[in-house]
């Protein structure tokens, strides 16, 4: 579990930080507490849909 969230953590603050200087060049800015608070949200979503995932594929082959 800790090495999905360590590559979900870095996935995360690249994808953000991209997005957020691509954003920058076509002239909107972004706060600080914004960047944070998307990289939060993505963690969260992509551990969670990871680990409903897991439990699926367990649970199918546990029944199946």
């Amino acid at each position: 579990m800790t090495q999905r969230l360590r590559d979900t953590l870095v996935f995360s603050v690249i994808a953000i930080l991209l997005l957020t200087v691509v954003l920058r060049f076509l002239g909107l800015r972004s706060s600080f507490a914004s960047i944070i608070l998307s990289i939060l949200i993505t963690v969260g979503l992509n551990l969670a849909l990871s680990a409903w995932a897991d439990h699926r594929a367990r649970t199918r082959r546990d029944h199946g």
